[in-house]
């Protein structure tokens, strides 16, 4: 069984087209599945559009950032393998059926971008991950590439940990999973860029920041329980 989980924060616009297209796309390519939305706190539509959509949804009581709904969504995940994306579908979905081949034989996969940004964010993305690898000594290409899939029991060991709220969840799952010993594997993927993306490049890029240095302070200090889980 495959799981997608997607967060999506005032997505009203877009969120019921880009929940067909998914749901098409897993019906298309897999037996039994389940897409999982979390709505972080939306103050719009976003949750009244998808009633009546064959998803599992979760709302959350406030806005509590993309990696909070995350976790909330990847723990009440069901499926042998588990999947999450942006909910405007940045990444070719294609990633979920190639990565469901790799989790045969490691416990994580990561997406690695092949594709246009503009030039101010693609400096930045790439700064980030200098920085961020650095710091915490990680040898995954692309930690912020927003689609990404586990194991179930990869997926339940290190979001059972998960402390960062914002968009650096997407490092601090890598970091985990290097701690607890799961294989990691990396995957190219295709992505579509949107003009209007809700990402606020200079304060979020700052909290980012912030958050890898929370971090390593939180591994430091004993703050995470990892232990040993590969599959071998």
């Amino acid at each position: 069984m495959i799981s997608l989980v997607m967060p999506a924060f005032n997505e009203e616009k877009i969120i019921k087209n880009n929940v067909a297209k998914a749901l098409g796309y897993l019906k298309s390519n897999f037996a039994r599945y389940e897409l999982i939305i979390v709505n972080d706190g939306s103050t719009d539509k976003t949750a009244e559009v998808l009633s009546d959509m064959d998803i599992s949804l979760i709302t959350l009581p406030y806005n509590m950032g993309k990696g909070a709904a995350l976790k909330q969504g990847l723990l009440s995940a069901k499926g042998d393998n588990i999947f999450f994306t942006d909910c405007d579908l940045p990444y070719s979905l294609d990633f979920i059926k190639q990565g469901q081949i790799l989790l045969k034989q490691c416990d994580m996969v990561c997406g690695i971008r092949d594709g246009g940004y503009p030039a101010l964010r693609s400096v930045l993305s790439a700064g980030y991950n200098s920085f961020a690898r650095n710091i915490l000594m990680l040898d995954v290409r692309d930690l912020q590439c927003g689609i990404k899939g586990f194991s179930k029991s990869a997926a339940k060991s290190i979001c059972s940990e998960c402390t960062i709220k914002g968009f650096a969840m997407d490092t601090e799952v890598v970091f985990l999973a290097t701690q607890m010993g799961f294989k990691i594997a990396q995957l190219d993927v295709k992505v579509f860029h949107r003009s209007n993306s809700t990402v606020k490049i200079i304060s979020d890029g700052i909290e980012m920041l912030a958050d890898v240095l929370k971090i390593r302070n939180n591994f430091e200090a004993g703050g995470y329980h990892t232990r040993e889980g590969a599959t071998g």
